[in-house]
């Protein structure tokens, strides 16, 4: 049988750098491939740094149409300031984007099998990617100004302000957010539940928030929820800094620890 987990750079063994010639993912620091390794199982990791949950349920319904054997999902909740963008041509509705177009297996170590987003199709000509909004993207508090008869929105003025700020401001700090974030978890559910698979879902930090209630659109009580955040359980073990390879990244102990005594113990506390 086989374990898929779903994460970004929290899961893909990643480690910053602009180095030529150095590798920023699929190193050794990656709990999920410990954790893989540790059940003696065959594995799936698609975890893809820099984007956001907003395509979970894209790459889980990926990996269920690519492997018959998923019986265990793990989901590592990530950032709620990322958004995707994106582009094809011909850009209308009717020019369907294969589900699997942009699913790409980079590498496979022993018996994992790891993902990534390909962002470009050539001969597709689409363009999947993401973005992250920044502090600056936050600097002018938001403001909102309509009319009515006829109604119109006026600030923001959505055809001039800066595209990011409209996102970071009127989108990702909204209910727009809210909701999409709850239809992702229900899909979690749902998708997992059809095809007979454990679903496990934590957090890396107080960044990467999971409301405690997840039932808005539906019952979520399928998976099992860690009932701490990962920067919360290491803090427990030692200072946080002994963990850090970067501003948020972890070190190899850090995934030992994750995966040994954390992951495992998911809907046992």
């Amino acid at each position: 049988m086989r374990t898929a987990v779903i994460g970004c750079s929290h899961s893909a063994g990643y480690s910053y750098s602009q180095t030529k010639g150095i590798r920023d993912r699929w190193n050794d620091n990656n709990w999920a491939e410990i954790y893989i390794n540790d059940q003696d199982k065959d594995g799936v990791i698609f975890a893809c740094p820099g984007r956001g949950w907003y395509d979970y349920s894209e790459r889980l319904a990926f990996l269920f149409k690519r492997y018959n054997d998923i019986d265990e999902v793990i989901i590592q909740q990530t950032y709620w300031n990322r958004y995707r963008f994106g582009f094809q041509n011909p850009c209308h509705y009717e020019n369907i984007v294969p589900l699997e177009r942009h699913m790409n297996l980079e590498e496979t170590k022993g018996r994992i099998d790891c993902y990534n987003i390909n962002m470009w199709h050539d001969e597709g000509k689409s363009f999947d990617g993401g973005r992250i909004t920044v502090s600056g993207d936050y600097a002018v508090n938001p403001s909102i100004g309509f009319t009515f008869d006829p109604f119109d929105i006026q600030d923001p003025n959505l055809q001039t302000d800066g595209y990011q700020r409209i996102k970071a401001w009127y989108e990702l700090m909204t209910v727009v957010a809210q909701r999409s974030f709850f239809k992702e978890v229900y899909l979690w559910n749902s998708i997992c539940k059809e095809n007979n698979a454990e679903l496990k879902i934590f957090a890396i930090n107080e960044n990467t928030w999971l409301p405690k209630d997840l039932n808005m659109l539906g019952d979520c009580s399928y998976g099992k929820v860690a009932n701490q955040n990962i920067r919360e359980f290491l803090e427990s073990k030692n200072n946080i800094d002994s963990f850090t390879i970067d501003d948020e990244h972890f070190n190899n102990e850090a995934h030992t620890l994750i995966a040994r005594e954390f992951v495992s113990n998911i809907g046992k506390e």
